[in-house]
């Protein structure tokens, strides 16, 4: 009998023993945990200023996510206007996930923004999808017109009104912000040019060719299409004086028969 045979198949019959006695009895799983959960953070409160192109990041404890997260696996909802694009969302590691928004809106007051993962976005995950909520603030927008001085209808002609916003951003275009510019109350006036000074603040000239009556308010019409990622327009109101228009006509003498030719009146 040849020894050598043996020994060899004795080797292996050992060492496959071994291999079963070791891992023979043990049960790899790669399922998550029954109930993992989910946290939001961002690097700065969240306000209805900052919402449009904020980051949120994602990190989800007690579980991984999947190597590729699927469009509309990730949900947002709370807020009207507040969308993402499925290419800004992003898996930076196996338990965190970034979220880019995007927000053209108006928030009346403080609300929650909420996030929805459901069980598709988590490796080996099976069970209800996952929310969590993060504060926004709302912010009370407004609009303001000035003048240098205050407007009469005889300095109406040329006079410069500067429009300033708080709470939100003027378009970066002056096209944009003149087109969207609309001006009632009084007949005959008009914007002739527009000037964006800064994010928030615009010079608008005026032309004028009427007449006004009555002292009377001029009022400025600011449409979505002059700001940034909004979706209402501002109304703003500045006094106009009325001037009482009048014309004498003056003689050297009283004008007779006998001195009218060559009188200068």
């Amino acid at each position: 009998m040849n020894t050598d045979i043996l020994n060899q198949k004795g080797f292996v019959f050992i060492l496959v023993s071994i291999l079963m006695v070791t891992f023979g009895t043990q049960s790899i799983s790669y399922a998550q945990e029954a109930n993992p959960t989910i946290t939001a953070s961002v690097q700065q409160p969240l306000t209805e200023a900052t919402l449009h192109e904020s980051v949120v990041t994602l990190t989800l404890s007690g579980g991984t996510y999947e190597g590729w997260i699927r469009g509309g696996t990730v949900s947002v909802s709370g807020i009207e206007g507040v969308t993402y694009d499925s290419w800004d969302v992003e898996r930076v590691s196996d338990t965190k996930v970034t979220v880019e928004l995007t927000f053209s809106g108006n928030i009346d007051t403080d609300t929650n923004l909420v996030f929805t993962v459901g069980a598709g976005a988590i490796a080996g995950y099976t069970g209800d999808a996952l929310t969590v909520q993060i504060p926004v603030t709302a912010i009370e927008e407004s609009l303001v017109a000035t003048t240098a001085a205050p407007l009469t209808e005889a300095t109406l002609h040329g006079s410069v009104v500067t429009l300033t916003l708080s709470g939100r951003s003027f378009d970066s275009s002056r096209y944009d912000i003149e087109r969207a510019i609309k001006i009632s109350g009084i007949a005959g006036v008009a914007v002739d040019d527009v000037i964006r000074i800064s994010n928030t603040k615009a010079n608008v000239e005026l032309t004028f060719s009427g007449n006004v009556d009555a002292d009377s308010p001029l009022t400025f019409t600011v449409g979505a299409g002059a700001i940034d990622n909004y979706n209402q327009a501002f109304t703003v109101q500045l006094p106009i004086t009325a001037v009482a228009e009048s014309l004498v006509a003056t003689t050297a003498a009283p004008l007779t028969e006998a001195n009218l030719s060559g009188s200068v009146v």
